[in-house]
């Protein structure tokens, strides 16, 4: 083999060496980026990535899987049921003030509570529809995206351990639109009981954006709409709600990419010496 041959060689591993390096780093890169998942898919069935059953929902009764739109039922208030579904840990139907006092409303399955919610309804017929994938039955919007239905009064409380063991790496941050269509609804959101965003909507049309960011130690999310004593007309929803997932794999360091690049130029010298 003459020596321009072996050289020709030699030059290409070098190449494929640092080609198969440049994929490495851009897989590791985009895994870094994470992945955004849709809690609206997830209340639908799905896993956040759009598997999910449109207008399908959970149960408000005994956190099962519903399909079919009801009008008004009796809830029993601020009792927190276990839902079947993987990434939800449990709904309920909150009522912040019972009498004249303050309720300590129980979130999730741990028994994480909180308090300072609005006035919501008890009794007879105290809610209507169920948490859906869409619009509750009965509901209108101009709001563009995906929504989950929650017409107040509705709570649910969302597992972000769940997430992560599921899709891999950790839940960073979040970003929801509170929605009215039209009516008086409070809107709350909480993570592990700690209140993180507050929004009085009155009126039509309305919107307000929830953003922040997670820690690795957070691990409910919970989402709650109240009616302030009266569920007629509150036509409320979270509107484009998601969670985003941030990859746990380690990019290399720049000195540990040095050290790679040194490696892969050593390996070719090795094999351009061996011919």
């Amino acid at each position: 083999m003459s020596a321009s041959v072996q050289n020709f060689l030699s030059s290409k591993t070098i190449v494929f060496v640092f080609a198969i390096l440049a994929v490495t780093f851009t897989s590791l890169n985009s895994l870094h980026a994470g992945v955004m998942l849709n809690l609206a898919d997830i209340v639908g069935g799905g896993n956040g990535t759009g598997n999910g059953t449109a207008g399908a929902g959970i149960n408000m009764l005994n956190g099962g899987n519903v399909a079919a739109p009801i009008g008004f039922y009796t809830a029993p208030t601020n009792a927190f049921v276990l839902s079947a579904n993987p990434f939800v840990d449990g709904v309920f139907a909150p009522d912040g003030v019972v009498g004249l006092s303050s309720s300590s409303i129980v979130v999730s399955s741990t028994g994480i509570t909180v308090t300072s919610i609005s006035d919501g309804m008890s009794g007879l017929n105290n809610a209507w529809d169920h948490i859906r994938n869409g619009s509750n039955f009965g509901v209108t919007h101009n709001f563009s995206g995906p929504v989950i239905g929650a017409h107040a009064n509705k709570g649910i409380t969302f597992d972000l351990n769940a997430m992560e063991t599921f899709h891999g790496g950790q839940a960073s941050s979040y970003n929801i639109t509170a929605g009215t269509r039209f009516g008086s609804v409070d809107f709350y959101l909480f993570v592990d009981g700690v209140q993180k965003a507050f929004a009085v909507h009155n009126g039509t049309d309305q919107l307000s954006v929830f953003s922040g960011t997670l820690n690795a130690s957070d691990r409910f999310l919970t989402l709650i709409t109240s009616s302030r004593g009266s569920h007629g007309g509150d036509h409320s929803l979270w509107v484009n709600p998601t969670v985003t997932l941030s990859s746990v794999a380690a990019v290399p360091e720049p000195s540990s990419a040095v050290i790679m690049l040194i490696g892969a130029a050593t390996v070719g010298l090795r094999f351009r010496r061996k011919q």
